[in-house]
């Protein structure tokens, strides 16, 4: 075997390293987990960030969680309104329509595919007559905002120029039970 001059002994840079990292005992590695043990290599011993603002841009994210909650349960409210008298005007689809329009829409889901489960949502709820329980379950998204969830109901029942008494008794319950501590702050 030939030697090269070199001292058997004598570890290679790639050698050097891995021993050095190797000997790092547990307690003493990064618990930052958006660390790495390259961020160490640099020499200054101080973990490089890879997430800034990370508060901001969890808040934002509950901010828009939030809006999107309202603007389901919205949809969900307004398919149950209209179609609650077994009967959809074409009043009534327009004005849904025009409020659809207004909603700052932030879903992975199309918010054509979300009218359509919703549709038949409220369908089911109210062929199995559980249009109450159906309207409770909305209370959540719908307190986000709930003068405005109120002001949508009212004129979606209101645009055909007459609320049935399904229609009415809804009304009552969303604005007297549902919305109603939300309305008071």
């Amino acid at each position: 075997m030939r030697n090269n001059g070199s001292d058997s002994s004598t570890n290679s840079p790639l050698d050097t390293f891995s021993i050095t990292h190797s000997k790092i005992p547990p307690n003493e590695y990064p618990k930052d987990l958006s660390t790495t043990d390259a961020d160490f290599i640099n020499g200054t011993n101080e973990p490089h960030k890879i997430y800034e603002n990370t508060q901001e841009d969890v808040s934002d994210k509950n901010t828009i969680t939030a809006e999107q909650g309202f603007n389901e349960a919205v949809i969900n409210l307004l398919v149950l309104l209209y179609q609650i008298d077994g009967k959809v005007t074409l009043t009534e689809q327009d004005l849904f329509d025009e409020i659809i329009a207004t909603l700052n829409w932030h879903s992975g889901v199309s918010i054509s595919a979300f009218i359509n489960g919703a549709i038949h949502q409220a369908r089911v709820a109210i062929d199995q007559l559980k249009a109450r329980e159906y309207l409770f379950k909305l209370g959540t998204g719908l307190n986000y905002n709930p003068a405005q969830a109120l002001e949508y109901a009212m004129d979606i029942t209101e645009i055909d120029g007459k609320r049935s008494e399904e229609e009415i008794e809804l009304l009552a319950l969303l604005s007297n039970r549902v919305l109603a501590r939300g309305l008071v702050e």
